[in-house]
């Protein structure tokens, strides 16, 4: 796994490889702005101008850096620097003292012509480049932008050129991703040492375009990064991975709770999406009128019926299908009128005292939860594994936090809401965060918007409820569901494009999903 890391963080890992390791900065930096020269000069030809706006800080010595690298190579860079001289930190300074000899040295190249201290003259001499770089502020700032600073973005955003951020774009929250009243727009942004949390996050992942990576050097162990991670695909197919001697019990007995009266759907993509991705025993407790549409769908299905049956009928059937499964999986569909309570009531109590199932709940269920504190209660003092899905206002109501709340921090949010209530928290958005009780979060860098549609989230359920049938660690299996779900989601948007994605195109791409990863296993 590839671990993510807060500002703080990324500091703290700068200063051990600098002080433990014995690496100079002075040399981080020089690989840093050999990277990023390594990926513009990809791009551009030898005649594009460049501009390179740098602040006072080390992104700005970063750009600095660039500007010296790219002129060694043939091409035209420009500076312009912003800020007062009195506040430049020692290597902005170092790294502007050696471009100017640089500059010097290159026949006909005056410093001060291709150096700029001012945004306004920089404006007025109208020159037309094929790159601006934002080397501003880097991952140093959690106050939003004002001044020439944000105006410099501004104009900067406003120029027809390829754009490309140092670390991270100047702007956004280095820890959340969220915009600090203005930020710059790049197209591509080279980020150094280990990701930033706030590139995966909220507007960070819109801003900062197509994210480019590299160590530079600093990937050593430490003290840093290593609760927020990135699962990549080498672990999940590692994961899932199945065994040749296993049988039906092998790969999860699941129970799935889903479907009222008038929802058949939200049942049929729970038990379709846990067949495709790898279940081995599958039931389902719906309301009798979903029978033809569900064995329809999928025949492969155990039912568990009920109907107008008074409360006690009702709670023997949950007693009995619940009883069977090691995963149970609730909520979808079910609404939350009087059987839905039902079902929840008999489910909390029967799975209150047993360490060895794991508990899905998503969608009506959540709902009923947030609505019921003794429901709540005995459902959060359960022994077994609890995993919960819901989406930013669902977790709103089941938290007490607002949605501006979570959006502002959502890892922040996630983790705090695991630890406190020992679950695990799947945390479903534009970038699902996967919190556990441990304190670890998994974030999504696959999906796209295609997945944005009702019935996505039932799949989802589906598969992690799959995944915790096949996996003894529950925290990974949600990880590797929500994975899954994104993958499968990403091959439906490229065969019919993100307009036209349905959940049930997501269930059919499982299938290739899941040999793709198997294969690639074995």
């Amino acid at each position: 796994m590839e671990y993510v890391v807060t500002a703080a963080q990324m500091r703290e890992h700068e200063q051990y490889v600098m002080e433990t390791i014995g690496i100079d900065a002075s040399v981080l930096m020089e690989r840093a702005a050999m990277y990023a020269a390594k990926v513009i000069s990809k791009r551009i030809e030898k005649e594009d101008r460049i501009l390179i706006v740098c602040g006072v800080g080390n992104n700005g010595a970063d750009g600095v850096a660039l500007a010296r690298i790219l002129t060694e190579k043939g091409f035209e860079a420009d500076v312009l620097a912003l800020g007062n001289f009195e506040k430049y930190t020692p290597l902005r300074r170092k790294q502007e003292e050696i471009l100017r000899k640089v500059f010097g040295l290159k026949e006909g190249i005056s410093a001060d012509r291709r150096i700029s201290e001012s945004l306004t003259d920089t404006k007025k001499r109208q020159r037309e480049y094929a790159v601006i770089v934002d080397a501003i502020l880097g991952i140093g700032t959690s106050r939003e932008l004002s001044g020439e600073i944000k105006e410099a973005v501004e104009w900067m955003n406003t120029l027809p050129a390829m754009k490309i951020a140092l670390d991270i774009p100047t702007g956004i929250c280095a820890d959340t991703g969220r915009v600090l009243g203005a930020a710059f727009r790049a197209d591509i942004t080279t980020t150094f040492g280990l990701r930033k949390q706030g590139l995966l996050l909220g507007e960070g992942k819109v801003y900062s375009g197509k994210v480019k990576y590299d160590s530079c050097g600093m990937v050593y162990p430490s003290m840093s990064g290593k609760d927020t991670f990135i699962l990549n695909k080498n672990e999940v197919r590692t994961y899932i991975k199945r065994n040749p001697n296993g049988n039906k019990a092998t790969f999860g007995k699941l129970s799935f709770f889903a479907g009222s009266k008038e929802i058949a759907g939200a049942a049929i993509l729970n038990v379709s999406a846990a067949f495709r991705s790898g279940a081995g025993y599958v039931r389902l407790c719906t309301h009798e009128e979903n029978k033809e549409a569900v064995l329809e769908a999928a025949p492969e299905t155990v039912l568990d019926l009920y109907g107008a049956e008074e409360e006690i009928s009702i709670r023997k059937k949950v007693k009995k299908a619940a009883g069977f499964a090691g995963v149970i999986c609730a909520g979808s569909g079910i609404g939350t009128g009087e059987s839905a309570v039902t079902i929840m009531n008999a489910l909390a109590e029967e799975i209150a005292g047993s360490e060895q199932k794991t508990l899905v709940l998503d969608a009506d269920a959540l709902n009923l939860l947030a609505g019921d504190a003794v429901l709540k209660e005995t459902v959060f003092q359960g022994k077994g594994s609890l995993i919960l899905t819901p989406h930013v206002l669902e977790f709103s109501r089941l938290s007490g936090l607002s949605v501006e709340e979570i959006k502002s921090d959502r890892v922040k949010a996630a983790r705090e809401f695991a630890c406190k209530n020992k679950c695990i928290l799947v945390l479903k958005d534009a970038q699902t965060v996967v919190a556990g009780p441990d304190g670890r979060v998994c974030i999504s860098v696959k999906g796209n918007d295609g997945m944005a549609v009702a019935g996505s989230g039932d799949v989802l359920a589906g598969v992690i409820a799959a995944m915790a049938g096949q996996m003894k660690d529950s925290y990974i299996a949600a990880c590797s569901g929500v994975y899954i779900h994104a993958m499968a989601g990403d091959m439906a948007a490229e065969k019919l494009g993100e307009h036209s994605m349905l959940p049930t195109d997501m269930i059919h791409c499982l299938k290739k999903c899941m040999k793709k990863l198997g294969k690639e296993a074995d």
